[in-house]
């Protein structure tokens, strides 16, 4: 790896710029009535400078004369301005005179003392830094500059109750200081807390020496948020005795950034534990490394890179990226190359693009990268070639590695090193948990018991594309071409062709059996005269393997008829997973030429210059292949793709490119597959992919579950996206995808048409998480539950914001249906739906039901008539649930349902401010002209205000027991916890129905049970002679409700209101438009989301 370093010019003092190369810079005047001292310039070699040398002299008239430099060039600009230019490459001090005149006509000269180069002339000398007197070290631009080995080790005294910044400008070489009892750490207690700038430069020479001093290395330890760049650490010699937290760069580092580093020549002896080539411990971000040496420790937690690392969800989280390493690493136990011990905890460990090389030795937990590893989230484009040697637990990655299946996901992995252990033993890992797809292991593997050719112990997980070209040996029993044994798992499209040996049991792809499923996996039986394809314990679980010849191993037509076998160059599709090697298949990333990758209209896939595509024959050559997975393609024309689709994109090889409709139109996919999952353009995308610009016309699609025209299963940001057609199924059914997680920025989506299913059918979604901005439907949806004409839901732990979106089709469900959205537990703001809306239970014009998680319907609307056949219907949300809120929303459409029946919200537990309703309301209990049932559930419900209803409320007849009817509210109930409700109004007609008990109907509400009440008024003259309440649980008629006439509640002055104490500042206003009859108006702000 080559390594190429930036050269920084900056310039650190005390300046005022005025430009961008113009300062006014304090100088000396030499007059009687100058107030500053002597003062001086830095800045960097061949660096020029304006300065107006007189702003802050006094007694001063005019410049008159500016003499020359020695090491430079000065020319007066005009006025006071003065440019200073250094000789091309000098470094250090220079000097020039200049001549005033003074306000009493005489003349005084003054001089500017200049520093070129940070590390020149008395900055040598200075102390404790280079620049101290000039800056404070409290940001980038006012760092310490350190250019001596001496002002490094000032770093001892200095304060780290802040972070301090540094930088080093010249190498330092430290073979002549004494480090024997060596602790850079400032007072004792005190752990280090920098920002280093190494600029390229080099420190050498480092020999440490120290018998039971722990926190050893160049620092000793690093606290939260110190960072380290462009930086070469070489010849460090370390012999530590039993010390404990050892390594080059620091001993212990925590959430400490790591970026171009280069470790050349690290020698640590070592007896203690966590013992590593740049960290004992460590945890933060890294970049761009390379470290070569040997680590040696007869303690535990030995690593090239750390001896443990462990994960952290704070700043850039714990991310290695592009690691190189050659180092020798023997310890006892958890050795690794890089890592002894990976713990994943918070947000994991990632490692992507890693290089190590070397022997790893030690005792149990030994791995060619990592020793173990626990919840290691992601390891990518990893390539391992260590010879490994260990007792149990043994690996040519990891000797172990557990974590939950759904975290660990390692791809793209290459193992090359023989492997030498006793128990669980493995090319690739001793015992492995967890996904792990697009790798192989090609070194020797040997133990006793339980050998594999890529794993010793599939404990449980997926192993998908994966093969082991290496022999492997069980000098006891259990040796198996890939894994030795299998406790649980799924192995898919894998091979193996090494030599299986065994006294023992042995199988060609496993040695013992006790739970998997198997598809499509194969083994050289020819080459490892093994006849079973598992050893023990199959049963019938090692179908779909299959023992073939060499020459058959090596023929792609052996494959041809096998999912996921894909070739290169074959007629089996235009996947190209595998190629045929010089012997045995190979997976796409090994050894890859241009060649490989499809031929479009135009293009090389690049962000600049994406792959055009013109027909449907080019975007069928897309597929899943991987090698075009993270490409940029381009729609050039309109065309049609009546004919067959094959997918973009798989659950193996997810599509995370960039696929840009440039405003063209695909049109007339007709799809027609029953009983198919996972229709649609796009089968599986994941981040960082992005579809744009597209525009989907009169499709028509058939399927099962997850069907959308664009995607079935899509995680990305969508944008400009337009689909018109079609579409049914069972479950998560939408126009545009059936599942989908849009990731932030996905905007302007529409759909239009119709869509049929059952469970999670939406106009544009059947279910979506994420956000979504500024998307529209007019399709006319059908299904069961969770239904809405946008998106049929979103859940607790997946919710989507959905910011100025629109539904104007009709809606018919179940439960959990709306004009919007069924289901949501998250934001809709300042949102819309017109059409109708039919269901049974939780039925609402907007929302279907507001969970109680996070559930908000803020400044939206519904118009579209709501019918319920059963309960909590609402015309703007059906049911609003424990901490649910509705805020500055209204609807206008007529609502009839059952029981909980309500012009906003069937039942509200949750706060209710600033809404209306203007539509008739019709029930049979518990029927409001806002909420039919009021029921405090929520700790933050805050005040009932803001609300009123001008609709009729109307009770059904034939009503089985009580029926209670409300102006505003059906019912106002409470639990520990009430409402105060207050300063809202009625006014509307209350029509009774009749029922098998009694009817209660009150001009505020059917059934009052608890709550304080404050100022509501019902309007008399329309409603007539009722009480305030039908039903109460103190008196019908409350102190604080008032019944008023049309002619009090229009006044033009609100003076009812305001002798009631009515907010017409942030609650209501006047109606002086006559908007709404006369009567007052939520002013419904804004509510921040």
């Amino acid at each position: 790896m080559v390594r190429k370093y930036k050269k920084y010019l900056l310039i650190f003092i005390s300046l005022t710029f005025t430009s961008a190369c113009r300062v006014n810079q304090n100088v000396e005047g030499n007059f009687p009535n100058a107030v500053t001292s002597p003062d001086y310039i830095s800045i960097d070699i061949d660096q020029p400078i304006e300065i107006d040398i007189l702003t802050n002299d006094q007694g001063i008239r005019s410049l008159k004369h500016v003499n020359s430099a020695t090491n430079g060039t000065v020319q007066v600009i005009g006025g006071s301005l003065v440019k200073y230019t250094p000789n091309s490459g000098f470094e250090g001090d220079d000097s020039f005179k200049y001549t005033v005149t003074a306000k009493d006509g005489s003349l005084k000269e003054g001089t500017v003392f200049i520093y070129v180069g940070y590390c020149s002339g008395s900055k040598l000398t200075n102390t404790p830094f280079a620049n101290s007197g000039e800056v404070d070290g409290s940001s980038e631009n006012n760092a310490f500059t350190i250019c001596t080995a001496e002002q490094f080790l000032a770093l001892s005294s200095q304060d780290y109750t802040n972070l301090l910044y540094l930088k080093l400008n010249k190498n330092l070489d430290l073979i002549s200081y004494d480090f024997n009892s060596y602790t850079l750490v400032g007072p004792t207690a005190q752990k280090l807390k920098i920002n280093l700038l190494g600029n390229g430069k080099t420190i050498s020479n480092l020999n440490l020496s120290s018998a039971g001093n722990d926190y050893l290395g160049l620092f000793s330890e690093l606290d939260v948020s110190s960072k380290i760049n462009d930086l070469t650490l070489k010849d460090f010699n370390f012999s530590t005795g039993t010390s404990n937290y050892v390594g080059a760069v620091a001993g212990k580092a925590t959430e400490t950034d790591l970026i171009n580093i280069n470790i050349d020549s690290i020698t640590i002896n070592a007896g203690g534990s966590y013992v590593g080539g740049a960290f004992g411990y460590y945890s933060g971000y890294s970049e761009d490394l390379q470290i070569t040496g040997a680590i040696n420790s007869t303690g535990n937690y030995v690593g090239g890179l750390a001896g443990y690392y462990i994960g952290t969800c704070n700043n850039n989280k714990s991310v290695t990226v592009r690691l190189e390493s050659n180092v020798n690493v023997t310890g006892n136990d958890w050795v690794g190359g890089s890592a002894g011990f990976l713990k994943g905890t918070g947000c994991g460990v990632s490692l992507r693009e890693i290089y190590t090389n070397g022997t790893v030795i030690g005792h149990d937990f030994v791995g060619g990268l990592a020793g173990e590893t626990q919840n290691t989230r992601i390891l990518n484009k990893v390539l391992v070639s260590n010879t490994v040697s260990g007792n149990d637990y043994t690996g040519g990655v990891f000797g172990k590695s557990l974590g939950n299946t759904s975290v660990v996901i390692v791809s793209e992995t290459q193992a090359f090193g023989n492997v030498t252990g006793n128990n669980y033993v493995g090319g690739f890992a001793g015992e492995f948990e967890g996904p792990i797809e697009r790798s192989f292991a090609q070194g020797n593997v040997q133990g006793a018991n339980y050998v594999g050719g890529l794993i010793g112990h599939l404990k449980n997980g997926i192993v998908n594309y994966i093969y082991a070209n290496g022999n492997v040996t069980a000098t006891t029993s259990f040796a198996g071409g890939l894994i030795g044994l299998v406790t649980a798992g799924t192995l898919k499209n894998d091979y193996a062709s090494g030599i299986i040996s065994s006294p023992g049991t042995k199988g060609g792809l496993i040695g013992q059996h006790e739970g998997t499923a198997i598809t499509n996996c194969f083994y050289d039986s020819q080459v490892g005269t093994v006849a079973n394809m598992c050893g023990a314990g199959a049963g019938s679980g090692c179908n779909n393997t299959y023992g073939k010849t060499t020459a058959q191993m090596n023929t792609i037509t052996t494959y041809n008829s096998y999912f996921g076998w894909d070739f290169l160059n074959g007629s089996d599709g235009p996947n190209d997973i595998w190629k045929m090697g010089v012997q045995y298949p190979e997976l796409y990333f090994v050894n890859p030429s241009p060649n490989e990758v499809p031929i479009f209209s135009g293009g090389d896939g690049s962000e600049s210059n994406p792959f055009l595509i013109s027909n449907l024959s080019e975007l069928n050559q897309i597929g899943y292949n991987p090698r075009l997975m993270d490409k940029f393609f381009k729609v050039s024309q309109d065309f049609s793709v009546s004919g067959v689709i094959l997918q973009i994109g798989e659950s193996d090889f997810p599509f995370i490119g960039v696929f840009d409709g440039n405003n063209k139109t695909l049109s007339d996919m007709n799809i027609n597959q029953v009983g198919t999952d996972n229709l649609g353009l796009f089968k599986a995308t994941k981040s960082p992919s992005i579809i744009k610009n597209l525009t989907l016309s009169n499709v028509d699609i058939t399927g099962r579950d997850y069907v959308g025209a664009l995607g079935s299963n899509l995680t990305t940001t969508l944008s400009n996206i337009q689909v018109s057609g079609n579409v049914s199924g069972r479950d998560y059914v939408g126009l545009v995808s059936g599942y989908a997680s849009l990731i932030s920025n996905t905007t302007d989506v529409s759909s239009s048409g119709t869509v049929t299913g059952q469970n999670y059918i939406g106009g544009a979604f059947g279910f979506a998480s994420g956000s979504l901005e500024n998307s529209s439907s007019s399709a006319t949806v059908n299904g069961n539950d969770r239904v809405g004409g946008l998106y049929g839901a979103d859940s607790f732990l997946h919710g989507l914001e959905c910011r100025n979106c629109s539904a104007a089709g009709n809606v018919s469900g179940r439960d959990y249906v709306g004009g919007l959205v069924g289901y949501a537990d998250d934001l809709v703001f300042k949102s819309h739906a017109s059409g109708t809306v039919n269901g049974r239970h939780e039925v609402g014009g907007l929302v279907g039901t507001l969970y109680s998680g996070s559930g908000r319907a803020y400044n939206s609307y519904a118009t579209g008539n709501v019918t319920g056949t059963g309960n909590l219907v609402g015309g703007l949300v059906g049911y609003a649930e424990w901490h649910a809120k509705i805020k500055s929303s209204f609807a206008t459409g007529n609502v009839s349902g059952i029981n909980h029946v309500g012009g906003v919200s069937g039942q509200s537990s949750g706060p209710i401010q600033e809404s209306y309703a203007l539509g008739n309301v019709t029930g049979s209990n518990n029927i409001g002209g806002v909420v039919g049932y009021l029921n405090p559930l929520s700790s933050d419900i805050g005040d009932v205000e803001g609300l009123f209803s001008r609709g009729n409320v109307t009770g059904k007849t034939g009503v089985t027991g009580d029926q209670h009817i409300g102006g505003l509210f059906g019912v106002i109930s409470w639990s520990s916890i009430i409402y105060k409700v207050k300063h809202n109004y009625y006014s509307g007609v209350l029509t009774p129905g009749t029922a098998s008990g009694n009817v209660y109907v009150g001009g505020v509400a059917g059934n009052y049970l608890a709550g304080i009440i404050e100022g509501l008024y019902w309007n008399t003259t329309i409603a007539g002679g009722l009480n305030d309440y039908g039903r109460s649980s103190t008196n019908v008629d409350d102190p604080e409700v008032f019944a008023e006439t049309t002619a009090n509640m229009t006044s033009a002055t609100g003076q009812i209101y305001i002798d009631e104490s009515w907010d017409f500042t942030d609650v209501w206003r006047l109606d002086t438009n006559n908007e709404n009859g006369g009567f007052p108006i939520p002013i419904q702000p804004e509510y921040p989301y």
